[in-house]
């Protein structure tokens, strides 16, 4: 059974009350889908602090704020597994192949440290069973990523499902992209 439920990532008092609403409802899958990318002020000279904050409200502190909420309820399920959506503009190791996406200081730093706190909490929760997989989920037709992009939601979505068919604990403190492919860090 799915569930959807409409709050502010950003407020502590939003969070606390979904958190209070789900009650101790087991959650087998959390999916952590958060992402701004401003898209003004994004290089040198023009850098916005005010978009930037922003970004790592929303792209790493709301994640890490509904995972700390909802971890119980993790921990209740049978599967007990969080993913977080990420993307390849976060990975260090592969910033000069995806230039051509943009310098996006905000997001790229944003989704840098959101890959890091789910790694962090990987760790912490790895002993209790639960396990935390990171996507990176392709350049995707939507909003943000264009019309022109790769990959239609549908095959983005339809990969990362195939991957998640496999064992939680395997795919714990994974980066990897809608293929089970590993992305570098």
């Amino acid at each position: 059974m799915s569930l959807y439920v409409a709050w502010n990532v950003t407020s502590d008092e939003s969070v606390k009350q979904l958190a209070e609403t789900l009650g101790g409802k087991p959650i087998d899958l959390l999916v952590l889908n958060l992402a701004i990318y401003t898209r003004n002020g994004i290089t040198l000279g023009e850098l916005n602090f005010a978009g930037w904050r922003e970004s790592f409200e929303t792209n790493v502190l709301g994640a890490i704020r509904v995972a700390e909420a909802l971890i119980e309820n993790v921990a209740a399920s049978n599967r007990k597994q969080i993913v977080a959506i990420s993307s390849g503009m976060g990975s260090v190791q592969a910033l000069g192949s995806s230039l051509g996406f943009g310098i996006a200081y905000q997001y790229r730093t944003s989704k840098a440290a959101l890959n890091m706190t789910m790694s962090i909490l990987a760790k912490e929760v790895e002993p209790r069973g639960i396990s935390v997989v990171i996507f990176s989920p392709g350049w995707v037709q939507t909003d943000m990523g264009g019309a022109n992009a790769a990959l239609t939601p549908e095959q983005s979505i339809g990969g990362m499902r195939k991957v998640l068919e496999g064992n939680p604990m395997e795919l714990t403190v994974k980066f990897l992209g809608h293929d089970g492919a590993t992305w570098p860090w």
